[in-house]
């Protein structure tokens, strides 16, 4: 027994070793490749063999029952193992195998605006890896940014002749307050009768935007206009929707009839070049057509449904349209999470709780 003891005791210390070493490396691989590097084969052994010790440890070392701490501790190490072992993606195969749990190990998906889906794709293919049990719909995507002194820009979306037809070109306005400036190189005029640097924009009863109010609040600006070509002219606000970036005015109005049905002109109302701050994902879980639960998620604020994790990991850096978001299953995470709530109190029972039981023993 005592020999057995100082083999299982040296294979252990080796063993703690070798994942000393490997979680260093794994640190600089990034994501990707350490993910990969710890399913690999060599390591899949690796950790059955690292299981096996644990549990051995139980029977080779009688100091273990004897000392709650350490017994915490040794149960705790072997939790967080076997955790990582049912999270990772052989740990989900051999689930779906032997039990039908057929579970998705991480992906991603892709969310539109209005719509929902349950497809979880491969992050460099894009291809679909497989179908949740579930769809997630994005109801609402916004982005806050952090305070910029630079005034927003306007910017004329014009036709531009190009072989046989039309491609929308633009074109800079450069504007001043109270003041009339041109577009570009063409003749549309456009004065900025007034400009809020924050504010916020004011709907009728239809929906339809009627105008802006200033609101210390928004990291929005508003800009109200009168735009001119020739003996037209068109009047109105330009003021986004929470959360958007940008907003179009339809100059369409001063177009003459017989070319009505050329690509129509456009004002746009664009915030200047700015860090984003944090962005927002309104999420719904469904289940058939009923809405099962709702949560806003931002960076580090996942929404937790169903087995699964979702992360906010990305949108639409073109026009805010679509999120990104991380699926990761939560497979084995229960079993790490009390794994790790042994350890911390198997560390404290044994630094601190065993020393003072012993010591007031000794006393009495």
């Amino acid at each position: 027994m005592a020999r057995g003891r100082q083999v299982g005791l040296g294979l252990t210390l080796g063993a703690l070793g070798v994942l000393a070493s490997v979680s260093i490396v794994g640190a600089f691989l990034g994501a990707e490749r350490a993910r990969a590097m710890f399913n690999s084969q060599p390591l899949v052994a690796f950790w059955i063999l690292l299981a096996g010790l644990l549990v051995a440890g139980f029977f080779l070392m009688p100091r273990l029952v004897r000392s709650p701490g350490l017994a915490a501790m040794h149960l705790g190490a072997l939790l967080v193992l076997v955790g990582g072992m049912g999270g990772s993606d052989l740990g989900h195969r051999l689930a779906g195998r032997l039990f039908g749990a057929a579970k998705i190990p991480h992906g991603y998906m892709a969310v539109e605006e209005g719509d929902a889906t349950d497809a979880v794709r491969d992050s460099e293919t894009g291809e679909t890896i497989g179908r949740l049990p579930f769809r997630i719909r994005l109801e609402d995507f916004r982005i806050e940014y952090y305070p910029s002194d630079r005034p927003w820009e306007l910017w004329l979306e014009r036709p531009v002749v190009f072989g046989e037809g039309f491609e929308m070109g633009m074109a800079p306005v450069a504007w001043r307050e109270g003041e009339e400036a041109s577009a570009g190189e063409s003749q549309i005029r456009v004065r900025v009768v007034r400009y809020l640097s924050a504010a916020a924009p004011v709907y009728d009863g239809a929906g339809g935007l009627v105008g802006a109010e200033a609101d210390a609040g928004s990291d929005a600006a508003a800009m109200e206009v009168i735009v001119s070509l020739g003996e037209r002219s068109v009047h109105g606000w330009l003021a986004p929707a929470k959360g958007e970036s940008r907003t179009a005015f339809s100059l369409a109005p001063l177009l003459p009839d017989e070319v009505r049905g050329h690509p129509a002109l456009a004002l746009w109302f664009v915030r200047p070049p700015s860090m984003p701050k944090d962005y927002f994902s309104d999420l719904a879980v469904l289940e058939g057509e009923r809405t099962m639960a709702r949560k806003t998620i931002e960076v580090n604020h996942p929404l937790h449904w169903g087995g699964y994790h979702f992360y906010q990991a990305g949108y639409d850096e073109a026009a805010g349209q679509y999120t990104i978001l991380l699926v990761r299953s939560a497979s084995g995470l229960t079993a790490a999470y009390v794994g790790f709530a042994l350890l911390v109190a198997g560390a404290m029972a044994r630094c601190w709780v065993e020393p003072a039981v012993r010591k007031l023993k000794g006393r009495a």
